[in-house]
C-alpha cells in the first residue's frame, strides 16, 4: 500500500528536508522536458538497439560504491514562492545496490528522516513516525500547504542514482533509439520513463503519468570535474499534467564524495 507522507518527504526522495531559508551555494535551475520526436525506436532485442545497449553497459560498469554529502535546495508553494534548505548524506553500495540516504538537523547533527532502497523495496523512517516498507514504485505524498496529493517516481531517483539501468529495460516494454542516446519505457500502468544518455553517463531522466496528473525531470546541470558518478548539481523539475504548472523545484548539490 502507498504511503501518503507530509512534502517533507516528497523531496526526501529526490534526496531530502529541513527549514534553513537560504543557500548561496545552489545555483537555480529550471530544467527543461525532453522535446519528444519522432525518431525510430527498436524493441531490447532488436539488432539496431544493440549500440547503445552496449554504450549503457559500460556507463553501467563505472559505476562505484559512493558516499558523501549534499546540499538541496527545494522551491515550492505558489509560484515557487517558498524556498527551503536541507543538508544531508548518502551511501550507495552498487554490490548490494542499496541507497541510503539520512537527512540532518542543520544545528546539532541529529538524523530526522532515513531512506534505504534497492530494486526491489523502499524503507523510510522518519522522526515521529512509524517505520514504512513498501515495493519499488511510487511513493503518494500530501502537500501540507494546498492539500493535494502528489505523486513521485521513486524508481526515477533509485536508477539515477545506481545506475542501474538494464535491469528495468529488460523488465518494461523498453523501446531504443540510438540516433537520440534515447530509451523509452513504458510501464504496465501506461506511465512513461524517458532516459537520455551521452557516452559517458545519463543526462536526464524524464516521467511521465498522464493518470497521476504528473510529469517529472531530473537533469545533470553539473559535471563532476573528471566526468565521474555522481555529477555535482543535478536539477530536477515537477509538474502538474493537466495545468503546466511547477509544483516543485529540486536542485541538488554533492559535496564531499568519496568513491569506493
Amino acid at each position: 500500500m502507498r504511503s501518503k507522507f507530509k512534502l517533507l518527504s516528497l523531496f526526501l526522495l529526490s534526496i531530502y528536508f529541513i527549514s534553513c531559508k537560504t543557500s548561496p551555494e545552489i545555483v537555480e535551475s529550471k530544467p527543461d522536458y525532453i522535446e519528444l520526436e519522432q525518431k525510430k525506436f527498436y524493441a531490447f532485442n532488436e539488432k539496431l538497439s544493440q549500440p547503445l545497449i552496449q554504450k549503457i553497459r559500460k556507463i553501467q560498469t563505472t559505476s562505484t560504491s559512493f558516499k558523501g554529502n549534499f546540499v538541496m535546495k527545494i522551491r515550492s508553494g505558489k509560484n515557487l514562492s517558498e524556498s527551503n534548505v536541507l543538508k544531508g548524506n548518502i551511501n550507495f553500495q552498487k554490490a548490494t545496490g542499496k541507497v541510503k540516504i539520512q537527512l540532518m538537523e542543520p544545528f546539532f547533527g541529529m538524523i530526522v528522516s532515513t531512506i534505504e532502497a534497492d530494486k526491489n523495496s523502499i524503507f523510510i523512517k522518519s522522526a515521529g513516525q512509524a517505520p514504512h516498507k513498501q515495493t519499488m514504485g511510487d511513493i503518494q505524498m500530501i502537500d501540507p500547504a494546498s492539500g493535494k496529493t502528489i505523486t513521485i517516481p521513486f524508481p526515477v531517483i533509485y536508477y539515477s542514482i545506481s545506475l542501474n539501468f538494464l535491469d528495468e529495460f529488460k523488465q518494461g516494454t523498453s523501446f531504443f533509439s540510438p540516433t537520440e542516446n534515447r530509451v523509452l519505457v513504458k510501464t504496465p500502468e501506461e506511465d512513461i520513463y524517458q532516459y537520455v544518455f551521452s557516452d559517458t553517463g545519463l543526462e536526464a531522466l524524464e516521467y511521465k503519468a498522464n493518470k497521476k496528473n504528473v510529469k517529472a525531470i531530473s537533469r545533470v546541470t553539473q559535471k563532476d570535474k573528471d566526468n565521474l558518478h555522481p555529477p555535482k548539481e543535478i536539477g530536477t523539475r515537477v509538474t502538474e499534467l493537466d495545468k503546466g504548472v511547477d509544483i516543485g523545484i529540486i536542485d541538488i548539490k554533492y559535496t564531499k564524495i568519496i568513491r569506493e
